[in-house]
């Protein structure tokens, strides 16, 4: 059986990058898309990574980084459709064959809203030309028991709407962590541009966690000033 300790996690922030197609903000500013962050949690020989990220040259960097630990890249999961946590996906299959991209029946769904045919949306190419690579949808959906990393279960957490549809968490039981896509801000401003269709439980949203006991929240959307990890 694989101990508590073997079980381990790590962050990778991909930093802001400039919005082509934008306008300044009224102090002149140029906009920047927010940083995000992917989570890799390792066990002794593998690990999942959570949320790949959206141009080429953040994932190329992602890569590298995830390379640098020496373990098997078993899995990638999307924790939501928003082209920023997947888009990167193509390439780290291409550098870590026979990785197997997991996603919820509803992630899905707001991925190919996100990218039609596989080419994304016009919102994510006058933001980034020539930055985003091909996004075929690779994701199958996820086993409704989950899945393991080196024994050590991983548990999908439906939430619902936070940012947008259908998104969800990751919690891994032994090492009481959640991994919470963008359910969780930390130091970013939140993105707001669907409050209209929000609902009052999605401000109550945190609530999901209440049956996970001393639970370690690892944010989808954090600036690199805020803690490593």
């Amino acid at each position: 059986m694989i101990s508590q300790s073997e079980i381990t996690y790590d962050v990778y922030i991909s930093d802001m990058i400039p919005q082509a197609d934008a306008t300044p903000l009224p102090n002149g500013d140029h906009p920047m898309w927010q940083p995000m962050s992917s989570t890799l949690i390792s066990g002794p020989t593998e690990a999942v990574l959570v949320d790949p990220p959206l141009t080429i040259k953040q994932t190329e960097a992602l890569a590298d980084w995830v390379e640098s630990f020496g373990k098997k890249l078993s899995y990638i999961y999307i924790t939501h459709g928003h082209g920023d946590h997947w888009f990167g996906t193509k390439p780290l299959t291409e550098r870590f064959p026979g990785v197997s991209v997991y996603a919820t029946e509803g992630t899905l769904e707001v991925m190919r809203q996100n990218a039609s045919d596989g080419v994304p949306g016009e919102f994510w190419t006058t933001r980034f030309p020539d930055q985003i690579p091909d996004v075929p949808i690779l994701a199958k959906t996820v086993p409704a028991d989950g899945f393991s990393v080196d024994g050590a279960k991983i548990v999908v957490v439906e939430a619902g709407h936070s940012d947008g549809d259908n998104t969800t968490m990751l919690h891994v039981p032994s090492i009481g962590l959640v991994v919470a896509g963008d359910v969780v801000y930390t130091n970013v401003h939140q993105y707001l541009a669907r409050l209209a269709t929000m609902t009052r439980r999605t401000l109550q949203r945190p609530g999901n966690t209440s049956t996970m006991p001393k639970a370690s929240l690892r944010p989808g959307r954090r600036n690199c000033s805020s803690s490593p990890r």
